[in-house]
């Protein structure tokens, strides 16, 4: 398996399971939407990534397009002009490239 597979594979899987928390968890606390994401969606992108650390640039902003949809989400501000960057510091979340 090429790692562009394996990075292709995880974050489809990741991304489907955003779609499903995000489907049902609409109207949901922004707490519970965090927990939902922090618990069912990174581990998605995070299993053994210091080994498959995606090195290429298109594989790390798949990945981080991710957590920043989430962020959207969590926050429920999907406004273009509302600033990803400063939702990830809203919630104190750190970039999925430093966790790795």
């Amino acid at each position: 398996m090429s790692w562009t597979k394996h990075t292709n594979g995880a974050t489809a899987r990741a991304n489907r399971i955003l779609g499903l928390i995000q489907r049902n968890l609409r109207g949901a606390s922004q707490k519970l939407k965090e927990r939902a994401y922090v618990s069912l969606v990174r581990p998605h992108v995070e299993y053994c990534s210091p080994i498959w650390n995606p090195y290429t640039t298109k594989a790390i902003n798949r990945i981080e397009n991710i957590q920043r949809q989430a962020a959207r989400f969590v926050l429920h501000r999907y406004h273009r002009r509302e600033s990803v960057t400063a939702m990830l510091q809203e919630l104190q979340w750190t970039s999925l490239e430093e966790r790795r």
